[in-house]
């Protein structure tokens, strides 16, 4: 699967405290993705920090490894793809 830039669906994501999309119409499981800063590879998360605050909670950190050349590094939510 093509990797998707949405940056509207990434945000409102996040916001709930979501990792994942399910496509209401096809069915299919979108997940976050960034591509490595060093080599340009997709790469998948690793860790993320999440903020809660009452009885909701919001991703604030997303972190991401690439499997080419092993860099963790957190990305930024304009950054971010759906694969």
């Amino acid at each position: 699967m093509e990797k998707v830039k949405n940056k509207s669906r990434i945000s409102k994501m996040l916001s709930q405290g979501e990792l994942r999309f399910k496509d209401p119409k096809t069915g299919y499981i979108y997940t976050l993705c960034a591509v490595c800063p060093v080599d340009g590879y997709d790469c998948s998360i690793t860790s993320h920090d999440r903020d809660t605050e009452g009885n909701r909670s919001k991703i604030t950190r997303v972190v991401f490894s690439c499997p080419a050349c092993g860099n963790c590094f957190a990305a930024k939510p304009d950054n971010l793809y759906l694969k």
